[in-house]
């Protein structure tokens, strides 16, 4: 499911609820549950939730009483763990090094605009980040040369952020986009990973 996501899942739903047959929607985030199911103004619930933790469990069921929610295990996350573990050794990396030198940016396609601004909110959340470099420094969470790599949504264009990019060589901070498919391998490298929004913080 997504909160901004074509209506496909939507009409499939209405669909599904006409003929009456059984819907399954799987929520793998922890934002915007009741929007997700609402295409204007008209709210489709599934039958059935299939969540992957405890806290999404627990929220979606506060949020929408009314449903049947089931937790199965994380295989993505779990998987992933390993890979990342796998990784990690034949970098010969053992641990993160603090203050953080090698920093990643996950992002992800908002598709809104927050208050106060009229840049979409996951140039936003970028340009905030940004902000928070001093401190950070200051709080020895983040080293003051850094290496800063920005790992882009599978769904978003590759020169999408070039300006973003281009802002941060006029103020001399390193910064390339990630150029690897595996986001183990993205976050192998990591000393610390920032995001917005984003299921693969979850991973990190």
């Amino acid at each position: 499911t997504s909160k901004s996501s074509i209506n496909l899942e939507h009409r499939a739903r209405s669909l599904a609820r006409k003929l009456s047959i059984s819907s399954v929607a799987v929520v793998d985030h922890w934002v915007n549950y009741r929007q997700r199911f609402i295409r204007d103004e008209i709210e489709i619930l599934p039958d059935l939730i299939w969540v992957s933790d405890k806290i999404a469990k627990e929220m979606i069921l506060f949020s929408l009483p009314q449903l049947n929610v089931i937790q199965l295990p994380n295989k993505l996350l779990s998987n992933s763990v390993e890979k990342f573990k796998s990784i990690r050794q034949s970098l010969s990396k053992n641990k993160n090094i603090m203050p953080a030198v090698n920093l990643l940016y996950l992002t992800e396609p908002i598709k809104e605009v927050w208050p106060g601004s009229k840049q979409s909110s996951e140039y936003q959340a970028l340009y905030y980040w940004l902000s928070l470099f001093p401190v950070l420094i200051e709080r020895k969470l983040i080293s003051k040369v850094n290496k800063v790599r920005i790992r882009i949504h599978p769904s978003e264009t590759i020169d999408k952020y070039d300006i973003f990019l281009k802002h941060l060589e006029s103020i001399n901070l390193s910064a390339s986009i990630e150029k690897s498919n595996e986001i183990e391998s993205s976050l192998a490298w990591s000393d610390a990973v920032f995001g917005c929004e984003t299921q693969a913080l979850n991973i990190a």
